[in-house]
């Protein structure tokens, strides 16, 4: 499987200690950011701190959710399978950013003494933009000009709760599916949902 390690979108000036859920629930809410929503059909994956909502596919609470925690113990059950998964393609998304910070020193706190707004809006969407480029001349992904007309929409639903209970049945939809590819590879049709 090809993963191609490029930034969908950043939402850069909040302070450092700002919870990653803040700066999403603010991309996400106000129009003026143009946040990359996922189509119909399609999700983002996020780690355990995210609601899981339509368009963002969150692992199973109450189960082992993080590469470590699998390291002693391979995972058991269908939703514990799933998460294990989940987590190895999170890592990616982990990995693209230590890929990012190790090509640009810079990002490394080793920012001139500039004001913050100037070292976010040049220096970090620099280092953001030069990579996908890169990447996607690597990748041979065509360039595309950006529609400086498209209007950003406010996600305002995003907590509502058919939402919610929409992607709580894909992610038991998933986890099905795939417990049941592992049960038959492993020699036995039994699909049990643990």
């Amino acid at each position: 499987m090809l993963i191609i390690i490029i930034f969908t979108y950043i939402n850069v000036g909040w302070e450092g200690s700002a919870h990653d859920i803040t700066v999403w629930k603010d991309s996400l809410t106000n129009s003026k950011f143009c946040f990359p929503h996922p189509p119909p059909g399609k999700y983002y994956l996020v780690d355990s701190g995210y609601p899981n909502t339509l368009g963002y596919l969150s692992p199973f609470p109450g189960t082992r959710c993080h590469m470590p925690e699998f390291e002693k113990r391979l995972p058991s059950g269908r939703k514990e399978h799933f998460n294990h998964l989940h987590s190895s393609l999170r890592m990616k998304v982990e990995c693209s950013f230590g890929q990012l910070k190790k090509r640009w020193q810079i990002l490394n706190h080793n920012m001139p003494q500039t004001s913050l707004k100037w070292q976010m809006a040049i220096i970090v969407v620099s280092c953001f933009t030069l990579h996908n480029f890169i990447r996607m001349q690597e990748l041979g992904i065509p360039i595309v000009e950006h529609n400086e007309d498209y209007d950003g929409v406010a996600d305002t639903n995003l907590l509502d709760e058919t939402r919610k209970r929409r992607m709580h049945a894909k992610r038991n939809r998933i986890a099905r599916q795939l417990w049941r590819s592992v049960r038959t590879i492993g020699g036995t049709e039994d699909v049990g949902d643990e």
